[in-house]
């Protein structure tokens, strides 16, 4: 693998090239950077003409640290899976503005996602309309994992409006705690450990006008049981199949007796994995797949 450091800039980068476009590969690719805090991605064109196989992602990280420490994760992880990796410090040219710039508006059900440059568009067209600026934190409803939790609550939507509480883990953007929100949810707990990404949430939950029933707490979530909050009745969390394994024992003791827990984040290869994992203190309920990301609904045994 190439590491080369091109410039003394602002903005963190890993470049990363993959022979043609095995999905597989990008999947594992994409669930061991989230533990690296990666705010945006983009697929980046190189000469077919040279390299016809060739595939590269450019993935764009908050800190040095966060894109180094990325780097070694993926060189021990993915050898000679991976063509080349290449550390880069782009200039800081608003990149990630400009390119959210071009996001519109995403219908799941009856609810619609929407950035501010394209509410007046969608006003008075749904029950249920989340205005996100997607800044800084993940969760616009255009990644599939983020779809498909939103279709999970709208599914269950009699259970979030019969909740007393709902907790949101890696809330990134707040999509999730502001969907739960407005579908009936008495209150919400929104968790996350990335700082930018949670007031980039706080201001959409602003925006949204459900300040009053959401919480925001900034930790990592090895150290969330040191908070007090209510038990939930429904646990979100678009994590990693990783991190679920990783923190098995906190999912099973977070919720209540038939509380549920819905998970998203999952690519094919991890499913059975964290099914296995969490069959012994979960009733399996529902399972959705999108783009070969899978969302799994459970229920906690009474």
């Amino acid at each position: 693998m190439d590491k080369a450091i091109l410039c003394n800039d602002r903005r963190p980068v890993l470049d990363v090239r993959l022979p043609g476009h095995p999905q597989s590969l990008w999947n594992r690719l994409d669930a061991l950077i989230d533990d690296y805090k990666p705010f945006a991605i983009e697929d980046v064109d190189i000469d077919i003409t040279s390299s016809p196989t060739v595939h590269c992602r450019r993935i764009f990280f908050f800190s040095k640290n966060d894109r180094d420490q990325a780097f070694k994760a993926i060189e021990h992880n993915f050898g000679s899976d991976v063509l080349s990796v290449t550390v880069v410090d782009l200039l800081n040219d608003n990149w990630a503005e400009r390119s959210f710039g071009n996001l519109r508006a995403v219908t799941i059900g009856g609810l619609i996602v929407t950035p501010p440059w394209d509410r007046v568009s969608h006003e008075h067209t749904s029950d249920y309309l989340i205005e996100i600026d997607p800044s800084m934190g993940f969760g616009t409803g255009h990644h599939a994992s983020t779809r498909l939790m939103l279709k999970s609550l709208l599914e269950h939507k009699t259970d979030v409006q019969n909740s007393k509480h709902v907790l949101d883990i890696g809330t990134g953007s707040g999509v999730l705690a502001i969907a739960s929100a407005l579908l009936g949810a008495n209150t919400v707990t929104a968790v996350e450990r990335d700082i930018d990404a949670l007031t980039n949430a706080r201001q959409n939950i602003n925006r949204n006008g459900v300040s009053t029933r959401i919480r925001t707490i900034h930790t990592e979530l090895s150290e969330l049981q040191d908070f007090q909050f209510p038990t939930p009745d429904i646990i979100l969390a678009n994590l990693t199949g990783a991190a679920f394994q990783k923190h098995q024992h906190l999912f099973e003791t977070l919720g209540g007796p038939s509380g549920l827990l819905m998970i998203s984040g999952l690519t094919e290869s991890e499913e059975q994995t964290t099914l296995m994992a969490f069959e012994s203190k979960f009733a399996f309920e529902s399972r959705h797949e999108e783009d070969g990301w899978i969302c799994l609904v459970f229920r906690y045994h009474c």
